[in-house]
């Protein structure tokens, strides 16, 4: 019965209980570090659309 189950697309239940992950706090100016790169890339792809849309609307309306 269980392979008719499994067959028809009916995923067994489990037993176990999952474990939570493991929460590591990070020390303050690692984190920063974190944000700081994180906003370097989101200014360095904001600055490419602004360039991309300016020579789009250049380009388009001549």
């Amino acid at each position: 019965m269980a392979e008719e189950a499994h067959a028809a697309g009916v995923l067994p239940r489990r037993t176990r209980s999952r474990t939570a992950p493991r929460v590591v706090p990070l020390p303050r100016n690692v984190e920063f570090a974190f944000i700081r790169s994180d906003l370097h890339r989101l200014l360095a792809i904001a600055g490419a659309l602004v360039v991309l849309m300016l020579t789009l609307l250049i380009v388009v309306g001549r």
